[in-house]
C-alpha cells in the first residue's frame, strides 16, 4: 500500500473531510530534479515523475474527493502562497516553517532550463 493510500485510510477512519492538494511543476524542471535528488537517470526521472503522479490521480479518484492542482511555479507571485491557502481558510504566518525549519520559496527553476 503506498503511502498516499494509508494518509487516506487513516483520515477516513478519522471522519475528516479530505481536500487532495496536488502540486504540480514544470516536467521538464520536475524530471531533472528529481533524477539529480535521487542520484538517478533522466530516464528513471521520467519514470518517477509518472508514477507519482499516477499514484495521485488514483487516490483522487478512489473516492468522492475534493482535490485541485496548484503549481510551484504559480508560488513564486508575490503574495500568491497566502491566496492559494485561502481557498481553504488558511493564512500564511511568518516565517514560514516547514518541517520545523525557516523556509523561503524561492524560484529554482532557472538552473534547470540551461541543460539540455
Amino acid at each position: 500500500m503506498a503511502d498516499i493510500d494509508r494518509w487516506l485510510t487513516y483520515f477516513d477512519e478519522q471522519d475528516y473531510d479530505i481536500e487532495i492538494i496536488v502540486m504540480v511543476r514544470d516536467p521538464w524542471v520536475q524530471r531533472r530534479s528529481r533524477a539529480k535528488a535521487a542520484n538517478r537517470s533522466i530516464n528513471e526521472g521520467m519514470e518517477r515523475y509518472d508514477l507519482d503522479y499516477r499514484a495521485a490521480f488514483k487516490a483522487i479518484l478512489s473516492g468522492d474527493y475534493t482535490f485541485c492542482l496548484v503549481s510551484y511555479e504559480c508560488l513564486l507571485w508575490k503574495g500568491a502562497a497566502a491566496r492559494i491557502l485561502s481557498l481553504w481558510g488558511f493564512t500564511q504566518e511568518f516565517p514560514l516553517i516547514v518541517q520545523g525549519k525557516i523556509t523561503e520559496i524561492r524560484d529554482e527553476n532557472g538552473k534547470w532550463y540551461a541543460r539540455p
